[in-house]
């Protein structure tokens, strides 16, 4: 395993490229990117795109990339038309995009109210992707279906593709235990109910009660992060621990978060690497 971060920390940067070149500039190597369908990466200028493909190529970044398909099925209604075709008009640019810059993978928000969906879109774009390495795969909600083991399990083992995996959000995860939104008795036991392959994370903390994004140290987290750690250690997990933190609790500024997630990659690295026992 190995500390990455996710672009929500600086979404205050007004482009992938700039956010991706700061999480550069901060150390990190593994980078992840929240796709947002009205800023797809197919409407970037041919400049925009050189740019971004350059920072990604001399920094050596590990791009993951993270769409939502709940806000898809949003925009194809509004757009009134068939929520597949929409999948296939959106998510299509999306793959060549992803490809063209090496990225690692695509890892969807579910439909949350809709497992069938949910994997209907996810073997399109399994179609669609036929034939590269680019792995795919869906993240465990809090109230939506897609949150406990059995049905992260299904839902993968559905759509029925060897590239087909998980993107584990452990802030979903303490929610969901904390308010008994399925059987498990703590995150350690949610992780170990997991029986197919998981290509990315989600590492942040929270209460229980509403999923705040905090930091991983964040003294008002509930969530163990060293039992996350080697709960996916006992998965043999040797992918990242992406950090997704936001900083709507704190009212922290962009240079504070910034502070905080490079500390935390380094109490992250010292659990991965069995040194760190303690919160701070």
């Amino acid at each position: 395993m190995y500390v990455g971060a996710y672009d929500a920390p600086v979404r205050d940067l007004a482009s992938y490229r700039l956010r991706l070149e700061e999480l550069a500039l901060l150390g990190f190597r593994s980078v992840g990117l929240a796709i947002d369908w009205e800023e797809h990466p197919r409407d970037l200028s041919g400049e925009e795109q050189r740019a971004l493909a350059g920072v990604i190529g001399e920094h050596g970044l590990e791009l993951r990339l993270h769409p939502d398909l709940g806000k898809l099925r949003q925009l194809a209604r509004r757009r009134d038309v068939d929520f597949l075709a929409c999948v296939r008009s959106e998510a299509e640019p999306l793959i060549a995009w992803a490809l063209e810059v090496g990225a690692i993978s695509i890892c969807c928000d579910s439909v949350r109210d809709s497992l069938d969906e949910t994997v209907a879109a996810l073997r399109l774009m399994a179609e669609m992707a036929a034939g590269t390495p680019l792995k795919l795969g869906v993240e465990n909600s809090q109230r939506g279906t897609i949150n406990s083991p059995a049905m992260m399990n299904e839902a993968v083992e559905r759509v029925g593709d060897a590239r087909m995996g998980l993107l584990v959000d452990v802030g979903h995860i303490n929610t969901t235990v904390t308010q008994g939104l399925n059987d498990c008795e703590s995150a350690g036991a949610f992780l170990a109910g997991l029986q197919v392959p998981i290509w990315d994370t989600h590492i942040h903390n929270n209460d229980g009660q509403t999923d705040g994004h905090m930091t991983v140290r964040d003294p008002g987290g509930t969530l163990d992060m060293k039992e996350v750690v080697e709960g996916f250690r006992a998965l043999s997990y040797e992918g990242p621990l992406n950090m997704e933190c936001i900083r709507r609790v704190r009212k922290l500024s962009m240079r504070e978060m910034e502070e905080a997630i490079v500390a935390d990659s380094g109490y992250l690295e010292g659990l991965v690497a069995g040194t760190g026992a303690t919160k701070h």
